[in-house]
């Protein structure tokens, strides 16, 4: 619960300075599995991943939560450049 407290401190933070645009908990009732979501330009978003309490973060996640993993993900417009680059990326591989 403590990690759920800093990273809502800290993506708060984000959303008050414009890095971020909004964040959001998704929890399953029937699991207790669950997500974030943080939305936001794609290059804001890469970028504040070079933060230090951002790494810190995800650290303890990765070191007290299973199966934590993060990720990238486009909606809306970034899709598809997005997509773009995917298709650029596997033409490359041959």
């Amino acid at each position: 619960m403590q990690l759920m407290r800093d990273t809502n401190a800290f993506v708060d933070r984000l959303v008050a300075e414009g890095r971020t645009t909004d964040f959001a908990w998704y929890l399953s009732a029937h699991s207790g599995d669950g997500f974030s979501v943080a939305r936001g330009e794609m290059e804001q978003l890469m970028a504040n991943t070079a933060d230090q309490e951002f790494l810190a973060l995800i650290t303890r996640a990765s070191l007290i939560l299973t199966d934590y993993s993060w990720g990238f993900y486009a909606t809306g417009d970034s899709v598809e450049p997005m997509a773009n680059l995917l298709e650029q990326t596997v033409g490359q591989l041959g």
